[in-house]
């Protein structure tokens, strides 16, 4: 696994998935939570969650982006669809 993800990165991915997207919502919700966050947070920060998806979809496996999503922000999730979902349906939402 390559290390182009940062910590900063990796602190705003954990507070989505923390405060927007825990493991008590459905993945039904989730558009609705990444609208919530585009709606509730500044814009620097979408824009930085926005980055570090995509850098994450560009550079890294789907395997690996769901160790990384597992590894720190404590969720877990199955299959590779759910992960290309859970990335692509957030990045959609901050476009």
């Amino acid at each position: 696994m390559s290390t182009l993800i940062t910590k900063k990165d990796l602190k705003i991915l954990v507070y989505f998935m923390q405060c927007y997207f825990c493991q008590t919502f459905y993945w039904s919700e989730l558009k609705n939570q990444a609208d919530a966050f585009r709606l509730e947070e500044s814009e620097a920060y979408c824009i930085q969650l926005k980055n570090a998806l995509v850098m994450m979809r560009q550079n890294y496996t789907w395997e690996e982006i769901k160790h990384i999503v597992g590894k720190h922000a404590g969720v877990r999730i199955k299959g590779e669809e759910n992960v290309k979902y859970l990335i692509n349906t957030i990045i959609d939402s901050l476009s």
